[in-house]
């Protein structure tokens, strides 16, 4: 119990200071309307009473009491004022949300940059990304939550002490049957809450199958191998189950509530009835009755709307903001929490490398795709790691760039454990060009200088990278040049590019980072053999005085290294340069000779 009050009271003091820190003026002029604006009409049900008293006693005495004008003129000045409020606060109100929705969203979107990449890895933190996007709406919409609730509860005292005083029984006996009501939908509310939250897995492949069938990533085989049928029945399929159970859960709240309201309106129509037969009799004003009935209707709707918000602020908004919160406080990014797009001082300076018993295995996994790997790269050395696929070349890539955490052994960057080095400070030190290329609905240039956004207007060095990856006769023949957009996702005029176009994008994008360690993981999987070799040569010059690691099949294109490492199920089985290896007659000349052959054949390896 006692952690569950402090999880509200933390919760709500998190909503407090972020309604301030949006903007403190804003908040505290809402929160000026919203208290005047609430008592407001309490003040307006005893004018009104005013108004009909005087009225009874013009018609009663034919006396003519000018106060009546009075007594009108405030209650129609205090109405359009309420109006007014009403209004205003509605206008402020989304004011502070549009900001509070993008200071929150950037909030997640600079933890998302900053989690480690193997965190992804478990579909339940996937679960956990779209839960806390979908609470941040809870957060924005329950910022003004507490004090809020505050000046509602002290407009209700004060509507409640009035109301009682007329008849104590009857008005108690009025308000309980408000609390049904309250009950049944904060049992309907939770029900449909916790569905929400169950059906995140099942929402999220409903959304992946509609993106397989309107975006243009999948266009292609969905043409050509008529898809669109069978992802439409999977769409349909998990559509239909959701809304079967939605529409279940609105049929038994709907009726639970039409029940419950019944019960309160037979309360409403009891307390009319005995307030009218009191005037009746003589025994209360025709300004008092429309006080009392004025008086319940707002105690009545005051006392369920406090019930149901208390109760479904503690068992659902907290909760859910508690998601959000969870979220944006995780400590799964590694020593240094920091942005990756951080500055941090530029380090060409080339990396030591040691991998020192090195496994690794994924989680959820039982069996370890790196066993016992231990290499050197000496500073300013070239390294090429080949192996068949699944051989656990690309793994290695991500442990050297601490993406994930060695299961145990050490990876040494300059003789320092790379779990001690912060995240910022690692990434700084490499320029990599991915297996999976990444396209960008960016400008050339800004493609290219995404490596080094510090640099994006550095033309003389994106140029330099393009000639280097061998792009700039590609970019050069178009007529917006390094202007061009690189898709046609938002430009009409912008270019489709083929993977191996795509390709030396990426490539540019991995030699204009001015980094110490160069890697190439499959740079020329798309890249016909006359690419292939000026890539290398290209690679050869700008690692001069830098270190380097190719990831290739090709092992004609890998011989200039100064150490080839070969992997084989995890193990490193073999290495040294590439005489030594042919001399070896081992793993690796046996690769060398079958592509050499293929080669000779006159098909390309």
């Amino acid at each position: 119990m006692r952690t569950k009050c402090k999880d509200i009271l933390q919760t709500e003091w998190y909503l407090i200071k972020l309604l301030f820190q949006t903007d403190w003026l804003l908040g505290g002029l809402y929160w000026l309307v919203v208290l005047i604006g609430d008592f407001i009409p309490l003040l307006n049900v005893w004018i009104w009473k005013l108004v009909l008293d005087t009225l009874t006693t013009i018609y009663q005495t034919k006396a003519e009491i000018t106060a009546i004008w009075l007594y009108l003129g405030l209650y129609l000045g205090l109405q359009m004022v309420a109006s007014l409020l009403s209004r205003g606060s509605t206008v402020l109100y989304a004011q502070i949300k549009r900001k509070a929705t993008c200071q929150l969203d950037c909030a997640i979107m600079e933890k998302m940059a900053s989690v480690n990449v193997s965190w992804f890895d478990d579909p339940s933190n996937r679960d956990k990304v779209e839960a806390a996007k979908s609470s941040s709406l809870y957060v924005t919409g329950n910022l003004p939550w507490a004090i809020s609730t505050m000046i509602q509860v002290l407009v209700f005292i004060s509507s409640l002490i009035l109301f009682l005083s007329y008849n104590w029984i009857a008005g108690c006996l009025f308000l309980i049957t408000y609390i049904p009501g309250a009950v049944l939908s904060y049992r309907n509310n939770i029900k449909i809450d916790e569905w929400s939250i169950e059906t995140i897995p099942e929402n999220r492949k409903k959304e992946y199958y509609k993106s397989l069938l309107t975006g243009a990533f999948a266009a292609k085989d969905l043409r050509l191998y008529n898809l669109a049928p069978y992802y439409k029945e999977k769409y349909n399929t998990l559509w239909d189950k959701i809304r079967r159970e939605r529409e279940k859960l609105f049929r038994e709240g709907t009726f639970s509530t039409f029940t419950a309201s019944l019960l309160t309106y037979i309360g409403i129509v009891v307390m009319i009835c005995l307030s009218v037969q009191a005037v009746c009799r003589g025994e209360m004003l025709l300004g008092t009755l429309a006080l009392y009935v004025g008086l319940a209707q707002s105690v009545g709707e005051n006392f369920q709307e406090i019930l149901e918000n208390l109760v479904c602020q503690i068992e659902i908004d907290v909760p859910r903001v508690r998601k959000v919160r969870e979220f944006l406080q995780t400590t799964e990014t590694g020593k240094d929490t920091a942005s990756v797009s951080e500055s941090t001082p530029t380090i060409i300076e080339s990396p030591s490398i040691v991998f020192q018993n090195v496994c690794f295995r994924y989680p959820g996994s039982e069996e370890f795709t790196i066993k016992n790997l231990s290499f050197t790269i000496e500073r300013g050395k070239k390294a090429a790691l080949i192996g068949v696929n699944g051989a656990g070349k690309s793994t290695v890539v991500k442990l050297l760039l601490g993406f994930y955490t060695p299961t145990s052994g050490q990876i040494l960057l300059n003789g320092k454990d790379i779990r001690e080095i912060p995240k910022a400070e690692v990434y700084r030190m490499f320029s990599v060009c991915f297996q999976n290329v990444q396209s960008y609905s960016l400008t050339a240039q800004e493609n290219i200088a995404l490596s080094d956004v510090e640099r994006m207007n550095d033309t003389q060095a994106v140029q330099a990278a393009a000639q280097a990856s061998g792009a700039d006769d590609m970019i050069d023949s178009w007529e917006n040049g390094y202007d061009t957009e690189m898709t046609r996702q938002f430009a009409e005029d912008g270019m489709e590019l083929s993977g191996g176009q795509w390709q030396k994008i990426a490539l540019a994008r991995a030699f204009f980072r001015n980094a110490g360690f160069v890697i190439l993981d499959e740079p020329s999987s798309a890249l016909d053999p006359e690419a292939e070799d000026y890539i290398f040569t290209s690679f050869r010059k700008l690692c001069r005085d830098k270190g380097g690691l190719l990831i290739s099949h090709r092992l004609s294109s890998i011989m200039m290294v100064d150490e080839i490492l070969l992997l084989d199920n995890g193990t490193l089985c073999e290495h040294g340069t590439h005489e030594q290896l042919m001399q070896k007659n081992g793993m690796y000349a046996e690769m060398y000779r079958m592509q050499a052959e293929k080669y000779v054949g006159g098909t390309h390896a």
